[in-house]
């Protein structure tokens, strides 16, 4: 302790601490102002104030304290200090959406703050040992929730910056934790505080930077993968976009494929009766009962207005069919709740083909399937029509009642 005291000077360190959270705040302050308004813009604009709060607590330990100065300082200065931790673990929360309760630590944190205050208010000494001991079990029990909050929830594309950031942050209890080892040893003098408070700040000067880098790169990890998002699903539905599942379609080359066309009945009417509000939750009502049927090496993407294709990986005329029905029966028997009252239902019409792929095929594998889809409207919808065979009865399964879209409405 002693060679560390004699290397580095409280106040010294102070600075440097408050400079070096500083500019992490101008660091996530200038990321947050270029992103949208959501989760990250939020989680960014709260881990920004966290450091804020640092960097204003450690100047604030600099001032003049005392009857000459202002009295009590030290215990704002180090609650301001504390609040900083605390704001971590809300901005993680933010940043992975979890609900506001997943922040109940706070609760903890408030009961020792509360603590602090009561006691501090009854002592103006600067260096108090018990003052000190609270404000480390504040902190440490902030940074502990933080960790796990980075090392539980994150998903695939945030886990490595994430987890590290984690592991940073365990470092940093470690840290407290060693502190308050020291503090519970006896040696309450200044030397002894002093000492602590500069190993505590050390540290703290060293994970700051290397915390803020991981979560920065852990926030370009998720804009990644929303740009990756955006430029590959439909933004109304979540599919596959039309580009996405084309050229999917295309790279199966001249391997065995298959081709699953389906179309909304009536989807004018429903736009034009109910207003495109109402049209656009149909889609992505349609849009998750086709992701829930099809299996999970199948391609679904929204390729057009109210038309999707499907791509199986099971290329067989009769897996083909099955799978279709399969779609068909599961539309044909969901609801969607309107704001007024009643629930609305929709059928579609579907055709599919399958065949060899090679040059040009695919193109003529999609028309053979819009021809079918064609067929499957003029036959009286709700149903689903295969391509062109010597036998086309065999490859047709319609409902016992085709329900036109005045009858989907119920009261």
């Amino acid at each position: 302790m002693e060679a560390l005291n004699a290397n580095f000077d409280l106040s010294t360190m102070f600075f440097v601490n408050a400079l070096t959270c500083a500019l992490s705040t101008l660091c996530f302050v200038a990321v947050a102002r270029h992103q949208p308004h959501g989760p990250v813009r939020t989680s960014l604009a709260i881990w920004a104030g966290g450091n804020a709060l640092l960097a204003l607590g450690f100047v604030l330990l600099q001032l003049p304290y005392g009857p000459e100065g202002f009295p009590h300082l030290t215990l704002w200065a180090n609650l301001t200090v504390d609040a900083g931790p605390a704001m971590g673990l809300v901005a993680a929360n933010a940043f992975f959406g979890r609900p506001a309760r997943e922040n109940w630590p706070l609760g903890l944190a408030l009961a020792i703050a509360l603590a602090q205050i009561g006691y501090g208010l009854s002592t103006a000494t600067h260096y108090d040992w018990v003052m000190m001991l609270l404000g480390c079990l504040t902190r440490g029990s902030m940074v502990l929730a933080t960790a796990r909050v980075l090392w539980r929830h994150a998903d695939a594309e945030q886990r490595g910056p994430a987890r590290m950031a984690a592991m940073f942050h365990l470092i940093w209890a470690g840290v407290l934790a060693l502190r308050i080892m020291v503090l519970l040893d006896g040696d309450t003098s200044d030397a002894a505080l002093e000492a602590s408070s500069i190993m505590g700040l050390t540290a703290r000067f060293m994970l700051t930077w290397v915390i803020a880098i991981c979560l920065l790169w852990m926030i370009a990890r998720q804009l990644n993968a929303q740009l990756i998002q955006h430029a590959t699903r439909d933004p109304l539905t979540g599919l596959l976009n039309r580009r996405v599942i084309w050229e999917a379609g295309l790279a199966r080359g001249n391997r065995a494929a298959a081709v699953i066309l389906l179309d909304i009945d009536h989807f004018k009417a429903i736009n034009d009766r109910w207003g495109h509000g109402v049209g656009d939750r149909m889609l992505v009502m349609v849009a998750r009962q086709i992701a829930a049927t099809v299996r999970e090496d199948d391609l679904v993407g929204r390729i057009g207005g109210e038309e999707f294709l499907v791509l199986p990986a099971a290329t067989g005329a009769e897996q083909v069919a099955t799978l279709a029905e399969r779609i068909r029966t599961a539309i044909a028997g969901a609801t969607l709740s309107l704001d007024e009252g009643g629930t609305l239902q929709c059928t579609v019409s579907i055709g599919h083909a399958q065949g060899q792929g090679g040059e040009g095929r695919w193109d003529r594998l999609v028309a053979q399937a819009d021809s079918a889809l064609y067929t499957a409207k003029r036959d009286g919808r709700n149903r689903v029509v295969a391509d062109a065979t010597p036998e086309p009865r065999a490859a047709v399964h319609q409902n016992a009642r085709v329900t036109p879209i005045a009858a989907a409405v119920r009261a």
